[in-house]
C-alpha cells in the first residue's frame, strides 16, 4: 500500500482514482505499489510478462525496437501523467511484451496488478476513457515513426529530428551524439555521420565531439 503523499500525487495527475467506487478504491490503493528507478535502468523487455502496469509520477521512459542487429528506433516516450499502452495491450490480450522499456530520466512510478487492471477496464468509465485516449495518442505517435521510415529519405529523417529539438529546446546546441540520432530514427550510425557532414558542410550544423549545434533552423525546415 503507498502513502498519502504519493496517492495524493497519483489523483492529481490521473483523475480517474479520484472517479472509483468505495470499492474500486479500496482494491486499488490495497494493491497498488510505488517504485522509484533510475536512469539507463531496463523497465521492460523483449518477451517479458505483464504482471503490472505503471502509471508514471515523474520522469521519462522510452520504448523503442530492437533489431538482431543491434539497431534501435524509438516508438515513444512517456512522460508525467502516463501509462504504457503497449504494457496495457500485453495485459488485456495476455501476450507477452514485444519492445523493450528503458528509463531516461529517474522515475517514480505507481503500479496497479495486471488482475485489477482488468477488473477497472470493464466497470469504471473514467479508467476506460483514458486508457483509449492515450491508446489513440500512441498509435499516432507510431504511426509517424513507420511513415517516417517508409516514406522520408535519410536528409528528412535526420532534419526532422533536428527541427524537432529546436522546437522543444531551442538553444540550439545539443549533447548529442551521431549514434543517439540513430537510435531515434532507426538507422546506422555512419549513415547519420554522413548526412551530418554534408549538412555541415551546407553550414546548417556544426558538429563537435558529443554536441551538435543548429546553425541555419529555416534551412533544416525547407528540407522536411
Amino acid at each position: 500500500m503507498i502513502n498519502e503523499h504519493t496517492l495524493e500525487k497519483a489523483q492529481k495527475l490521473f483523475p480517474f482514482f479520484n472517479e472509483m467506487t468505495g470499492e474500486e478504491e479500496k482494491l486499488t490503493q490495497n494493491h497498488m505499489t510505488f517504485s522509484q528507478m533510475e536512469k539507463d535502468q531496463i523497465l521492460m523487455g523483449e518477451g517479458f510478462h505483464c504482471l503490472h502496469i505503471f502509471f508514471i509520477l515523474k520522469g521519462v521512459i522510452r520504448v523503442y525496437k530492437l533489431s538482431e542487429e543491434g539497431r534501435e528506433i524509438t516508438l515513444y516516450r512517456m512522460g508525467e501523467g502516463e501509462t504504457c499502452l503497449m504494457t496495457a495491450s500485453c495485459i488485456m490480450t495476455d501476450m507477452e511484451f514485444n519492445a523493450m522499456a528503458q528509463v531516461e530520466k529517474d522515475i517514480e512510478v505507481v503500479a496497479v496488478p495486471a488482475k485489477i487492471f482488468k477488473k477497472l477496464l470493464s466497470q469504471n468509465g473514467a479508467f476506460q476513457k483514458f486508457i483509449f485516449a492515450k491508446t489513440f495518442e500512441r498509435m499516432h505517435d507510431i504511426m509517424s515513426v513507420v511513415e517516417t521510415i517508409t516514406f522520408d529519405n535519410m536528409d528528412k529523417r535526420v532534419a526532422s529530428f533536428l527541427y524537432s529539438l529546436t522546437e522543444e529546446k531551442p538553444n540550439f546546441v545539443y549533447k548529442l551524439t551521431h549514434e543517439n540520432i540513430a537510435y531515434e530514427i532507426g538507422t546506422a550510425r555512419e549513415v547519420v555521420s554522413r548526412t551530418l557532414k554534408k549538412f555541415a558542410a551546407k553550414n546548417i550544423v556544426q558538429i563537435s565531439r558529443g554536441s551538435i549545434k543548429v546553425i541555419d533552423r529555416n534551412s533544416l525546415e525547407e528540407l522536411l
